[in-house]
């Protein structure tokens, strides 16, 4: 599915950011993929995550311009 998606923007996993709110299905897959995972904790059900983590989108937004 992340190849996949990647594949249709016509980049490779590695130039993806992958924003998921399941730590199993979407960060350990994104991670998988060549991708770099951002966990969305909005209810702060998973501080001991030690990969990059927002509570919302400003701050995922401020976590993207900060890297570019």
């Amino acid at each position: 599915m992340f190849e996949v998606a990647a594949k249709a923007l016509d980049r490779i996993p590695q130039e993806c950011i992958f924003v998921g709110d399941d730590l199993r299905w979407d960060i350990a897959g994104s991670t998988a993929a060549g991708m770099r995972p951002v966990l969305i904790d909005r209810d702060r059900r998973h501080p001991q995550h030690a990969g990059e983590r927002v509570v919302d989108l400003f701050e995922l937004l401020a976590l993207i311009e900060s890297s570019a």
